[in-house]
């Protein structure tokens, strides 16, 4: 996981909590290896950057699936309640 988010305790203890109690490793900066990324992305798109061209796949060897369940089900927003918000198809959010 990457981003601030991960830095925020009550996240970090449910993860370690749904993880079967394993410590998380936090040694990587997720904020600065987007940076990063994304500067090394723009250097290969650009033709005014006076780089080594750098060569890079955003493709992973596995499958990754993610299973997103409310913390309170009966809290859930419908899928109808949904579109009736106004919330592009794209952007729905289906808890199935």
């Amino acid at each position: 996981m990457l981003g601030g988010g991960i830095r925020t305790p009550k996240v970090v203890e449910t993860l370690e909590e749904k993880l079967g109690g394993k410590n998380l490793s936090v040694h990587l900066n997720g904020d600065e290896a987007m940076c990063f990324g994304s500067a090394f992305i723009a250097s290969n798109s650009s033709s005014s950057f006076k780089v080594s061209p750098i060569f890079l796949t955003s493709q992973s060897k596995y499958d990754i699936k993610l299973k997103i369940t409310p913390q309170k089900p009966e809290e859930a927003i419908s899928v109808e309640d949904q579109k009736s918000e106004g919330i592009e198809d794209a952007d729905i959010i289906n808890y199935e």
